[in-house]
């Protein structure tokens, strides 16, 4: 038996983020962060309000023309930017009492997902805090 699935529009998953701080990549490099406010369904508008271009010039309102987006990367909230630096310095801790632990350890540990321990783990050695290739803490 065939599945059918309804494919959502474009249109449609962007207003999911509506009130969500959001950043606009243009066609030509530039960069527009703010709070979506409304999406187009037939061009993909957008308007944005509370916003601040790539020179960091404030903007109280901002329409960006569908035809010159290249795409569109929600932003993480302020809660979520504390509660991932609180799992980066969990994962710290845990590794500073036992590097040996697996992935899988400190994900049961935590009560977190491996996927997001792994996420971590990637950031904290490219920031240099553990070994690239151990868990080790330098």
């Amino acid at each position: 038996m065939a599945r059918h699935r309804t494919e959502e529009s474009a249109a449609a998953k962007l207003k999911r983020y509506i009130s969500k701080q959001v950043e606009v990549h243009l066609i030509d490099g530039k960069t527009i962060q703010g709070v979506l406010s409304q999406v187009d369904e037939e061009f993909l508008n957008i308007f944005l309000e509370e916003a601040k271009d790539s020179y960091g010039r404030y903007l109280p309102a901002v329409f960006v023309s569908g035809g010159s987006i290249s795409y569109v990367s929600v932003l993480p909230s302020a809660g979520e930017n504390l509660s991932r630096q609180n799992l980066e310095e969990k994962v710290l801790e845990l590794l500073k009492g036992n590097s040996n632990l697996s992935i899988s350890e400190i994900a049961k540990l935590l009560n977190e997902t491996p996927s997001k321990i792994r996420s971590v783990l990637s950031k904290l050695r490219r920031s240099g805090l553990i070994d690239s290739r151990s868990f080790k803490i330098r």
